[in-house]
C-alpha cells in the first residue's frame, strides 16, 4: 500500500520539515504565530522598510500567500504598514514595539526548536547538514 520508498531524499526532507514544522507550531502558539509566518519578523527586523514587492522576491513565495501573512500579522500587531515617503503607491513594512519585545523569546525558540530537531547529531554533523542545505537551496 505504501509505495514510497522511506530512503528517499523526498520522503526524508518532508519528514523532517513536518518535525521542525510540528515544533515550532507548539512552541509559537502562545504568541499567535506558527511556522508560517513567523519568519517574515526576521525579514522584517532586518530589512526595516521592506516593501511586499521585495518580500515576495526575498522569501520565492506567491504574492497572496505573501499578502495574506502580512496581513494577519499586521492585524494581530505585529507588523506595521505605512506609505513610502519615496514612493505614495508602494507601502513599506515596520517591526512594531509588541515584535521588537518578543524577538528574543522568538528567536529562543527557533534556537531550542533547531538543537531539537538535530539533538541526535553531533556539532560537526549538524553543521554539514546546514551548509549541504544551504548548498542544495
Amino acid at each position: 500500500m505504501d509505495n514510497m520508498n522511506k530512503s528517499t531524499i523526498e520522503y526524508l526532507v518532508a519528514k523532517f520539515n513536518r518535525k521542525i514544522r510540528l515544533s515550532l507550531n507548539r512552541e509559537l502558539l502562545k504568541y499567535g504565530l506558527n511556522e508560517a509566518n513567523f519568519y517574515y519578523l526576521f525579514v522584517v527586523i532586518n530589512n526595516p522598510g521592506i516593501n511586499q514587492v521585495q518580500m515576495i522576491k526575498l522569501l520565492d513565495r506567491e504574492q497572496s500567500i505573501v499578502t495574506k501573512q502580512i496581513s494577519n500579522l499586521v492585524k494581530n500587531g505585529w507588523l506595521e504598514k505605512r506609505k513610502s515617503t519615496t514612493d505614495h503607491r508602494q507601502t513599506e513594512l515596520y517591526p512594531t514595539s509588541k515584535t521588537l519585545d518578543n524577538i528574543g523569546e522568538i528567536t529562543e525558540i527557533t534556537e531550542k526548536v533547531s538543537a531539537e530537531v538535530t539533538s541526535n547529531l553531533s556539532e560537526k554533523e549538524s553543521a554539514t547538514l546546514q551548509k549541504l542545505l544551504q548548498k542544495v537551496l
